[in-house]
């Protein structure tokens, strides 16, 4: 039997970094991959972390995800942040959405994106205290109004190294 080398699969995710501090400014205490933004964390297992295990804290801390997506065709692109904290969203490095608010609720934001082009996306949310919660969810310019919004699936993002 021949023993092959098989390329590393490429799948399309976004890198997710934790961080014991909510101003970003330290390095992460974990670092992972996720296909969506999309949690609730007030019923699991009562810990508040996202990452008990590996030291992540329950209070006070912030996640950054960072990848690329790419929209399946142009027009106007309608984002929403639904969390309980503070929240951000930058589009190919323009900051879109500041959900700036330390209450649970939404913010909103516009960008235009070029069918099958890849474009950078980063996301930051803070926490505080108390049940954990953050969903990125965007509509596409073909969406009927009031406009149909969903979380950004994971076959929308491309592989980014």
């Amino acid at each position: 039997m021949e023993n092959r080398i098989m390329p590393a699969l490429k799948l399309p995710v976004l890198q997710v970094a934790y961080y014991n501090d909510p101003t970003f400014s330290a390095a992460p205490v974990k670092t992972s991959i996720t296909p969506l933004i999309d949690f609730d964390l007030n019923t699991e297992r009562g810990t508040d972390s996202p990452d008990a295990s590996a030291g992540v804290n329950a209070t006070n801390y912030g996640v950054r995800w960072t990848g690329a997506l790419k929209a399946t065709q142009d027009g106007e692109y309608t984002f929403t942040i639904n969390s309980d904290n503070v929240a951000r969203l930058w589009i190919d490095g323009v900051k879109v959405i500041d959900k700036t608010s330390t209450t649970p609720g939404s913010a909103i934001g516009k960008v235009h994106l070029a069918a099958n082009q890849s474009a950078s996306i980063k996301v930051e949310y803070v926490h505080g205290r108390g049940a954990a919660s953050m969903h990125l969810l965007w509509s596409n310019p073909a969406a009927k109004s009031p406009a149909v919004l969903k979380i950004v699936p994971s076959d929308s993002l491309v592989t980014s190294n």
